[in-house]
């Protein structure tokens, strides 16, 4: 099957967008624009949407196998590994984590995914796992009732019910977390309620967004032209928001920190998602030499998305490693606070105070894992058979 290199440049701009949040720098965000915690979790909804097949929906048992194979079988090996590193490195005074226990290994990655913080961005994973039951059960459930109805286009007004439906009570969730509602162990299915509607901008797009622009847009306007609309009216609308919204940023994890509408979260999410596929889908084009080199770069970012989710904050781990090292034995690294090494993850060291410490350490995060991960693929692939 031919790989559709704009959606996999497009979860590479999101990966990268990630581990920059993670690492607190806002370069991408276009002076505040587009803050990364207002959307950048939805782009991979948004691709899990624009894949999605209805066929599943006949062999929900197989696809719900082969989800638990590809998503929860190595999202629980690597949080085991954690776990025991979690505990190993108590033995060090690095209080990083909580210690292994049936709850933090089989529980805590549906409720939070924050157990044992070196792979705390894979919380995602077993999320997404269980919005794509939701979805794929829910879309069953509905079909057979619209077939039983006898109605013409079932695919169709499946996604109607589906994506309205989706929209709707992710509103209302919203509107309830607004109001101090959603709370406890309520946060957990908050969570996957504000989440469904990202497949369904994917569904929305490959299904009516797409075609329209490659049959109507691009033919009237050419492809210089609708480069222009289309960034132009993205840009409008969203310096719109900035400019009405109290703040387009909320927590999709704690399903918290909605300052704005119920409905800003999900416009913020739609342009935020919109904006950088309107960028994967130029770098996708780009035909000089060089710009090839840029498009298979990122392409092979995109490849190796949940490796770089599952690890990068561990490889930041390292990197701090590296400068303690430095720093206990008074080779360098003046200013490092080894109490904050210790105790969180998320510490950054910056040499001399040189905030482009920063640029090194997010190409550190996110290429680490892409060429460890491409390797093992690589060698799978050409694997005698």
């Amino acid at each position: 099957m031919t790989e559709n290199k704009k959606m996999r440049i497009l979860s590479a701009l999101g990966i990268i967008l990630i581990a920059a949040g993670h690492l607190e720098l806002d370069y991408f965000t276009l002076g505040g624009l587009f803050p990364y915690y207002s959307f950048h979790v939805y782009i991979f909804l948004f691709v899990s949407g624009y894949f999605y097949q209805t066929d599943d929906e006949k062999h929900i048992g197989k696809f719900i196998v082969r989800k638990t194979k590809k998503l929860l079988l190595p999202y629980f090996c690597w949080n085991l590994v954690y776990g025991l590193l979690s505990l190993l490195l108590r033995n060090f005074d690095i209080m990083i984590g909580q210690e292994p226990s049936l709850r933090t290994l089989f529980v805590e990655p549906f409720l939070g995914g924050h157990q044992f913080m070196f792979n705390f961005p894979a919380w995602f994973v077993p999320a997404l796992f269980i919005v794509e039951v939701i979805n794929v059960t829910g879309r069953a459930f509905i079909g057979a009732i619209v077939t039983k109805l006898k109605c013409s286009n079932v695919a169709g007004k499946v996604d109607l019910i589906m994506g309205a439906g989706s929209l709707l009570v992710g509103i209302a969730t919203v509107y309830l977390a607004m109001g101090g509602h959603v709370w406890g162990y309520w946060k957990t299915p908050g969570r996957f309620l504000i989440m469904l509607p990202g497949i369904y901008l994917g569904r929305v797009y490959k299904k009516a967004i797409e075609p329209f622009i490659n049959n109507v847009i691009k033919k009237k306007f050419g492809k210089a032209g609708y480069y222009i609309l289309y960034f132009g009216v993205i840009l409008a609308v969203q310096l719109a928001m900035v400019n009405t919204l109290e703040n387009l940023s909320f927590s999709t994890v704690w399903c918290q920190n909605f300052a704005s509408t119920c409905v800003g979260p999900f416009l913020s999410v739609t342009t935020g998602v919109l904006f950088f596929l309107g960028i994967a889908e130029l770098i996708s084009e780009f035909k000089t030499s060089i710009g090839t080199k840029i498009s298979s770069f990122f392409t092979l970012i995109g490849r190796e998305t949940f490796g770089i989710m599952m690890h990068h904050m561990f490889v930041l781990f390292l990197i701090n490693s590296v400068c303690f090292f430095v720093f206990k034995y008074n080779l360098g690294a003046e200013g490092f606070d080894a109490l904050e090494y210790s105790t969180n993850v998320s510490y950054q060291y910056l040499y001399a105070g040189y905030h482009a410490t920063h640029i090194i350490n997010l190409a550190l995060v996110v290429m680490v894992p892409s060429l460890i991960y491409g390797l093992i693929h690589s060698k799978k692939m050409n694997k005698p058979r």
